[in-house]
């Protein structure tokens, strides 16, 4: 029998995934589609397991949500791998990111899975699409150091360091790569996998 992953194991493998390729964006925000989050899940840890958390409401009727007195709703869901546990929650939404009242059950179907989707980043899938989350528009700087680390990350798990990279992509005329976007730094991961810069690795 194979042993159960630990809580790091998890987030080196999860962590440093590219999911830019598979990001949708609403209402001027970026998200991981669920099916793909699903697919990159199953194709390294299949035994998974997802819990809705239930609820009880005054009658003692347990469901699927969390009714609050002003009619808006959230959810709550749990991710077992293994023997490690994360839980998340989220609360129902419009297109403008305003909590709905007496929402429908399709719209609280839908929560449910960008809930587990952002469940899965408390494991490090996806998690750089949060970055920005609670953050003042004036901080640049912590939005890049957090983004940075993911990329480095993706990196190490890859034999390289990031100052490797930075020097390979200066010598060929692509400019800083602290300067990159996400989308940037993504596919030159992407590449490295595909193996498009394979004379990056002799470098090392």
């Amino acid at each position: 029998m194979e042993p159960k992953p630990s809580a790091s194991t998890i987030w080196r493998t999860l962590s440093t995934q590219v999911v830019r390729k598979h990001v949708h964006q609403k209402g001027g925000l970026d998200y991981l589609p669920w099916s793909a989050a699903w697919a990159i899940m199953m194709k390294h840890y299949p035994d998974v397991r997802v819990e809705w958390q239930r609820f009880a409401d005054d009658q003692g009727t347990e469901r699927d949500a969390q009714y609050y007195r002003d009619g808006s709703v959230s959810v709550g869901c749990v991710v077992h791998i293994g023997d490690v546990t994360r839980e998340m929650w989220l609360a129902v939404m419009d297109h403008k990111h305003r909590a709905v009242s007496d929402p429908s059950a399709t719209q609280i179907s839908n929560t449910k899975m960008r809930c587990m989707v952002k469940a899965f980043a408390l494991f490090g899938l996806g998690l750089e699409l949060y970055t920005k989350d609670g953050l003042p528009e004036d901080a640049p700087n912590e939005v890049w150091l957090r983004d940075r680390s993911v990329f480095e990350a993706a990196l190490t798990s890859r034999g390289l360091t990031y100052d490797t990279v930075d020097a390979f992509c200066r010598k060929r005329g692509w400019g800083d790569i602290a300067t990159w976007s996400s989308s940037d730094r993504d596919q030159f991961v992407g590449d490295i996998d595909a193996g498009t810069h394979a004379e990056l690795r002799g470098s090392r």
